[in-house]
């Protein structure tokens, strides 16, 4: 008989088991969610949902709520203008209560032995943990589409509709040079003009193990870019930074002009993979140098050297990351609300908020096409 459990923290779960239960995504290491918990990443609160059959741990699900969430924030057009409008003076104005079950930071879904009924008491207990919270909405996010079907579609009152797609590179090359000749001429030619430009400005880019220190400087930087980030489900200060510094596999790719720090790529790699976690920049400093662009390579250069198999480089930004060669991995959203006429609604709705995020992040329509059908580039 499959059960479940709720618990207050990571602490209360022991590591040998969230370690064999997890997966090996370095934004899945335990360290990552004690960070979570500690820092906060904008959230109102951390839950964690235990799933086992008899003795044996099969599932753990994070769970993480918002009391007042903008259904709307961060696609950067006439509709987040108006409705930011609107909530001066109406605060609750296309906000909900909503709890999510996932990764706060990351994609993908901790390993889960078993199908529908597996599935079927997860449901249960999410649903079980938002009636206590008094959450109307649930989303378990960022979903293989594979096992969201497989474990999720027993239960009619949830629906699924595409998430910001992830997107990897799957590291073959023995050089940075061979990864250069494996792009596209135009793609290629672009690469070089921006890593020269790079070159002639006379920054340097740094590999910091240990950066606590500039914390408070990061999380200036990443203000800067979040300010104009398309999607906006967390929000990280200098507390974060200051605990990911003592990640296993953390670093920092640093560039500096002279002894002033202008900009920052935060990597972690595990178990042979690599992902590129949050990125900072002083614009006014960086733009001329395309010192965001000089950075992504730089962590591919990396990534080589050390023989990585993975690289992944999160959701957003898509236009640059297709063509640094990266493939769309599609993910999916399973959500419901516990009204069922506001159920229809959303059922739609997010349906079309998700298609202008996707659209914001610039994605085309034949890529659109391509992650509801659960294709990758």
């Amino acid at each position: 008989m499959i059960e479940t459990s709720v618990v207050e923290s990571i602490d209360d779960i022991p590591r040998s088991e969230w370690e064999r239960v997890c997966t090996r995504d370095p934004l899945w290491q335990h360290a990552a969610f004690a960070t979570y918990e500690r820092a906060g990443f904008g959230a109102d609160g951390m839950r964690y949902l235990l799933v086992r059959e008899g003795d044996e741990l099969l599932s753990i699900v994070p769970l993480f709520w918002f009391g007042n969430y903008a259904l709307e924030i961060g696609g950067g057009c006439a509709l987040d203008r108006a409705a930011a409008a609107v909530r001066k003076h109406l605060p609750r104005f296309l906000a909900v209560r909503i709890l999510f079950a996932g990764n706060p930071i990351g994609t993908g879904w901790p390993s889960v032995r078993g199908g529908v009924e597996t599935g079927a008491a997860i449901l249960r207990g999410i649903c079980g943990v938002a009636r206590d919270l008094d959450l109307p909405l649930i989303i378990l996010k960022d979903l293989d589409p594979a096992l969201a079907y497989a474990q999720f579609r027993g239960d009619n009152k949830f629906f699924s509709v595409p998430s910001l797609p992830d997107t990897h590179i799957d590291i073959r090359w023995n050089t940075f040079n061979a990864y250069l000749a494996s792009l596209p001429l135009a793609a290629r030619r672009n690469v070089r003009s921006k890593l020269r430009k790079f070159a002639a400005s006379g920054m340097r880019i740094e590999v910091l193990r240990d950066f606590g220190a500039h914390a408070a400087q990061l999380e200036g930087l990443y203000a800067n870019v979040f300010s104009r980030a398309k999607a906006k489900l967390d929000h990280v200060d200098a507390r974060f930074f200051e605990e990911a510094a003592a990640w296993p596999g953390a670093q920092l790719l640093a560039c500096f002009d002279g002894e002033r720090m202008i900009g920052f790529l935060l990597v972690v790699e595990h178990d042979g993979e690599a992902v590129s976690v949050r990125v900072g920049l002083d614009y006014a400093a960086a733009a001329e140098a395309r010192v965001y662009f000089a950075l992504q390579y730089e962590v591919v250069r990396i990534a080589i050297e050390r023989d990585f198999r993975v690289l992944s480089f999160c959701q957003t930004a898509y236009v640059f990351k297709r063509e640094m060669g990266c493939t769309l991995v599609p993910l999916v959203y399973v959500a419901t609300h516990r009204n069922a006429v506001l159920r229809y609604i959303l059922r739609r709705a997010l349906s079309a908020v998700m298609t202008h995020y996707l659209r914001a992040c610039g994605l085309s329509a034949h890529h659109l096409r391509a992650i509801v059908l659960g294709g990758g580039n």
